[in-house]
């Protein structure tokens, strides 16, 4: 088992998602990915620029790396994460009582088939830890 050290008041992406439901926060974590690799492409390409600009280039990136490296290790941190969280949801079909929830928060009365569904949920011993 792998451990992280979080820092809890350093860290953007746990602090702007950690009361958010699991789907969204995945989305998020993923657009935090996609700016960083948005960056990282726009520091690339300066550095790439042309032969008169490559040492004003290279300096920049050469300033932005070290930000750059750990932006990287906090997005792949939480990354991990969130693939191990979804891989236990998915082992333990977790992702099936949101479907519950949310026929009966659209319905005061549970369908027959849904309340079949649950009862076999909870029958289910791949659904306990």
């Amino acid at each position: 088992m792998k451990t992280y050290e979080i820092d809890f008041k350093e860290d953007n992406i746990l602090n702007e998602n950690a009361f958010k439901r699991f789907d969204e926060a995945c989305e998020n974590v993923n657009k935090s990915f996609d700016a960083w690799k948005k960056e990282y492409d726009r520091i690339n390409s300066s550095t790439s620029a042309g032969v008169s600009d490559i040492s004003s280039a290279l300096t920049s990136a050469m300033d932005a790396l070290p930000a750059m490296t750990e932006k990287k290790k906090k997005v792949d941190m939480h990354v991990q994460i969130a693939s191990k969280i979804l891989s236990e949801i998915k082992r333990r079909e977790l992702d099936k009582l949101q479907d519950f929830e949310d026929e009966i928060m659209k319905s005061t009365k549970l369908s027959s088939q849904c309340l079949t569904d649950l009862m076999a949920y909870f029958k289910n011993p791949i659904a306990t830890p």
